[in-house]
């Protein structure tokens, strides 16, 4: 028997991965944690939702980013099961870090998460949970791919690599560096192509690019010269959310 089958034996699965199962209802939650959404009534008490004027009504068209959100948090572990108290005990306790980043986000990661853990009884949880769990949050706020750590051991590909949030850093610092990556950008480096000439068969047939498409916001429209291909960021209605948040609402968000 594998090591990871001995301790799935004797640890419930829902305690190794307390975020697996993220119920519609759980999905609503994610919605106004992250553009703070008005439900209606019914929504409120998990009833039918009544659609007239509910911004649930648009959640089909976020069914790419729910299934982002199901995806990223339905592995995570905590690094010492039973040796200290999970830094996420469930999906409330990732919104409530989504939520303090949101409404706070020019203060540092250090503050933020000394500020959430203080009102931990007894043992805190381990500080490598604690950074996860702020790594995921904003992961949930931005889909940009997040680190506290990268190893200089590991060769990441363009799509993959992470951007390192360091605790001395706000959350709009830390937007600030994963816009400002290294690499191609695609129009800066072909000065001969149009507007015209994005088209997804142009850029294909005639300019020779594979389309991948990424879920890492920050790589939209990145071109990996080397390989030839051009990433493609597909996840419009997060960001419409966001302008929509941000026409009816004046405060500031990452």
């Amino acid at each position: 028997m594998s090591h990871i089958s001995s301790i799935c034996c004797v640890t419930p699965l829902l305690e190794l991965f307390p975020l697996d199962d993220a119920s519609e209802g759980t999905q609503k939650k994610v919605c106004q944690a992250v553009w703070i959404w008005q439900l209606c009534q019914d929504c409120e008490t998990s009833e039918m939702c009544a659609g007239y004027a509910c911004p649930w009504e648009r959640h089909l068209s976020l069914s790419y980013f729910l299934d982002f959100y199901k995806q990223i948090t339905s592995w995570n572990c905590p690094e010492q099961a039973y040796r200290s108290p999970p830094a996420l005990r469930d999906h409330n306790d990732l919104l409530n870090i989504v939520r303090l980043i949101r409404d706070n986000p020019s203060v540092s990661k250090k503050a933020l998460m000394a500020e959430h853990f203080q009102n931990s009884s007894g043992v805190s949880p381990n500080m490598i949970d604690q950074l996860r769990a702020f790594d995921l949050a904003i992961r949930v706020l931005t889909m940009a791919r997040c680190s506290s750590t990268t190893s200089p051991l590991v060769h990441w590909k363009h799509s993959l690599k992470p951007v390192v949030w360091r605790p001395s850093d706000s959350a709009l610092n830390f937007m600030s560096s994963a816009v400002a990556h290294e690499g191609s950008p695609l129009i800066l480096n072909d000065e001969r192509l149009r507007f015209r000439d994005m088209a997804a068969d142009c850029l294909e047939n005639v300019h020779g690019l594979k389309l991948v498409g990424t879920d890492d916001i920050r790589m939209h429209l990145f071109l990996d010269g080397t390989e030839s291909v051009l990433f493609v960021y597909h996840y419009a209605s997060f960001l419409k959310e966001y302008l929509k948040m941000t026409r009816s609402n004046d405060s500031s968000v990452p």
